[in-house]
Order: C-alpha cells, then structure tokens, then sequence
C-alpha cells in the first residue's frame, strides 16, 4: 500500500508542475518552486503532525493511517466532481 502511495506521489508532483506551468508560462520558475516547497512542508507538518497526535491520544498508527485514507477519499471525489464541472463549462463555451 505504501509502494502505491509513493509511486502515485512520485507521478502527481512533476504532473502537477507542468500543468502549472502550462498555466502560468510566465512564471512557471516560481510556480514550480513554489509547488516544491508547498510538499516539502506537507511533508514535514505531516510527519509531525501524526508524530505528535499518536503521542497525545495514545491512538496506533495504522488507526491514524487508515482514518486518514477516508480524507483521501473525499479529496478525490471531491476533485473528480470539479473536473466534471469544469468539463460541462467548457462544453457550453465551446
């Protein structure tokens, strides 16, 4: 399970900047540092964050794990629904 998160993360990241900077050519050195340095800290409050709240509840971390794949799931069908919104704007326009 941990494999496919990394190999997912591993594909989003560099996905995520070339769109930005598809986005915003102008900019597209700012856009990506700031992409990077927005996972970075991510990454590092994460950490923490799980670290910290296991000490103060006492709760394991596969518990901690598994609730947060719940909030994983809302975020993806959450971005899948404004994909299809953003689709059916674009079938009007055109």
């Amino acid at each position: 399970v941990f494999a496919l998160g990394g190999l997912a993360c591993s594909v989003m990241l560099p996905l995520g900047i070339s769109f930005a900077e598809q986005e915003s050519p102008d900019i597209s050195e700012l856009v990506s540092g700031w992409m990077i340095a927005a996972v970075m800290l991510g990454i590092g409050f994460g950490s923490y964050g799980v670290g910290l709240l296991r000490d103060m509840s006492g709760v394991s971390f596969s518990a901690i794990y598994a609730n947060s794949s719940l909030i994983a799931a809302v975020m993806a069908a959450v971005a899948f629904y404004l994909m299809r919104t953003r689709r059916a704007e674009i079938a009007v326009i055109a």
